[in-house]
């Protein structure tokens, strides 16, 4: 097997991991968690509660475009590891929905859960629960996308 070089590995790896993608997607999330915080205030007028409504989805608007964008720039290859590791990280997150839909069917939101290190019970919202299948779909994504292209 030949090695390659250290230029083509970083060129590959710029290719590959391109922060505006990262970057959009972290200010969309913030966007929504500061979104659905203040749009839970009661004594927002109906204006302030339009933009609010607004905001989330120009960043959201601004993820699709970077995701895209370095989509299109990807190589054949890593289009396809891409690909197999969707197939796998995407029924995991659906797994996770309905489950999440079932307990709130079963027990309601939000569910009170106890704290750690002893603090006082937390209660679980919809904020909450909607970001961990984010999480665990990035997880699943990377650690199959590590598994799958490690050799050409």
């Amino acid at each position: 097997m030949t090695r390659m070089s250290n230029e083509d590995t970083r060129a590959d790896f710029r290719r590959m991991f391109s922060w505006k993608p990262f970057l959009a997607t972290g200010v969309a999330i913030a966007c929504y968690a500061v979104a659905s915080r203040q749009l839970g205030h009661p004594d927002l007028g109906p204006t302030t509660r339009l933009i609010w409504l607004l905001v989330p989805l120009v960043a959201f608007a601004w993820v699709v475009r970077e995701h895209v964008v370095h989509h299109r720039r990807l190589d054949e290859f890593q289009r396809t590891v891409n690909a197999r590791t969707t197939e796998i990280a995407w029924p995991l997150t659906i797994v996770w929905l309905a489950m999440v839909a079932l307990l709130a069917t079963a027990f309601g939101f939000p569910v009170p859960i106890p704290g750690p290190f002893g603090l006082p019970p937390d209660e679980l919202g919809w904020v909450e629960v909607m970001m961990v299948p984010l999480l665990l779909h990035m997880v699943v994504f990377v650690v199959m996308h590590k598994r799958l292209s490690g050799l050409r």
